[in-house]
């Protein structure tokens, strides 16, 4: 049973700080901060926000199954994917306590602490494997002067730069405008928002995997439809405004972004038919190969003859300006 819970742990920790390692890589490279100037639904959530989610949410469903297929009940699985949800928020954290002026004093506690942290946690480790102590002592000092060389450059570099946004030039006040949530004025309460939000995407994450494979398909299938209708509003948008008028598609698009109430019943109606399909479709199936095993001749006409329809009316389907992209794209690829 000790082994089983320790598995359990490892396993949270290490996906839950890779997350949030991968998740703040995306913010210092400048991705979270980019992508937030593009909204998915309007004043609801961007693209950015969307990275910030996404993260904590595949990490526990993977975790959850991992845990679950292990024997554990789904009280611990759940609560599995909310911790790792935090531990995806905690670096993120960090980082914006560290590039505050008003906890900067915790940076370089941090860096000092670093060498010792570190030396100790291996010599504990190396002491619960029974190996002796003067090898013990030998590794605790290699290791505290191997860290401290390190945190010492980087605490010279902070001196030198006097501040991480010299250093790290993405993580500014765009980044943190993002990752609080519209409260750059309160960290506090920013970083609150954040560890919260993402817990609950790990809950969710979880809860998601949990579920029967129909609604949970279902569900993946509305919101797949939905964000990418949302990421992509302005070819949508294109395409639809070859059969709409101007103000039908101002209430489904404000400009280019999905309003909500579109983006709502789009959502529902993806689901509702995902969930038919999840019911019905096996059996549909299985009549057409039956239907195809003693007609394929008249099957395969049919299918021909529908696909060329299709592309003879792709042009006024998708409009001008998509078309004459299509036909570049389509040569290119004949040229190799």
């Amino acid at each position: 049973m000790d082994t089983f819970k320790s598995q359990n742990w490892q396993t949270v920790w290490t996906l839950g700080l890779l997350s949030g390692a991968l998740v703040l890589y995306a913010g210092a490279v400048g991705m979270i901060a980019a992508f937030h100037e593009r909204e998915v639904i309007y004043q609801f959530i961007t693209l950015g926000q969307i990275v910030l989610l996404i993260a904590p949410a595949l990490t526990a469903a993977l975790a959850s199954k991992g845990i679950h297929e292990r024997g554990a009940n789904i009280r611990v699985a759940v609560g599995s994917g909310a911790l790792i949800g935090f531990l995806t928020a905690l670096p993120t954290i960090i980082m914006l306590l560290f590039n505050s002026e008003e906890f900067r004093f915790l940076l370089d506690y941090a860096l000092r602490l670093a060498p010792f942290a570190a030396a100790s946690y291996i010599a504990w480790r190396m002491h619960r494997s029974g190996s002796d102590i003067h090898r013990i002592l030998g590794v605790w000092l290699l290791t505290a002067l191997l860290v401290g060389i390190v945190s010492g450059s980087l605490a010279l570099i902070f001196d030198i730069k006097g501040d991480l946004r010299t250093v790290l030039v993405n993580i500014n006040r765009d980044w943190v405008e993002v990752v609080t949530f519209d409260h750059r004025q309160e960290l506090l309460s920013g970083s609150f928002i954040l560890g919260l939000v993402s817990s609950g995407a790990g809950l969710a994450g979880s809860i998601f995997y949990i579920i029967p494979a129909a609604p949970r398909k279902a569900l993946f299938y509305g919101l797949a439809v939905t964000l990418l209708v949302g990421a992509f509003g302005e070819t949508v948008r294109l395409v639809l405004q070859e059969s709409l008028e101007r103000d039908a598609l101002n209430l489904i698009f404000r400009r280019d972004t999905l309003r909500q109430t579109p983006a709502l019943i789009l959502f529902v109606t993806s689901t509702v038919i995902g969930l038919l399909w999840a019911r019905f479709g096996q059996r549909l199936r299985a009549d057409f190969q039956t239907i195809a095993g003693s007609h394929q001749s008249t099957t395969q006409a049919i299918g021909t003859v529908i696909f060329a329809a299709i592309l003879l009316a792709l042009p006024w389907l998708i409009g001008r300006t998509l078309s004459d992209v299509a036909v570049t794209i389509g040569l290119f690829v004949l040229m190799g």
